[in-house]
């Protein structure tokens, strides 16, 4: 079943130069498309972040429980290799 997210949390993200991006679930994997319905990343990972909310123009993913990023253009910047990822300065002690 193929759904596109549009809560607040998950399905809205601005490209820099304007355009829409949309996370989408398809057979509970996610991926990203335009406002054009445009695949920009694949509906292949288990979770797709919102864009810049670690960095600018890049998007955590999860594949098979590790987390790397991707770009705006679906470009792999870091593969999927790491358990966990968090921004710089809120890892919690404990």
């Amino acid at each position: 079943m193929k759904a596109i997210y549009t809560y607040a949390a998950l399905a809205l993200c601005t490209a820099s130069f304007g355009q829409q991006l949309f996370i989408v679930n398809s057979d509970n994997k996610f991926g990203v498309i335009n406002e054009n319905g445009v695949e920009i990343i694949p509906a292949k990972y288990n979770s797709v972040d919102d864009f810049d909310k670690i960095h600018a123009n890049w998007s955590k993913v999860g594949l098979n429980n590790l987390y790397g990023f991707i770009d705006k253009k679906g470009k792999i910047i870091v593969e999927p290799k790491y358990e966990v990822i968090h921004n710089y300065g809120t890892l919690n002690a404990g």
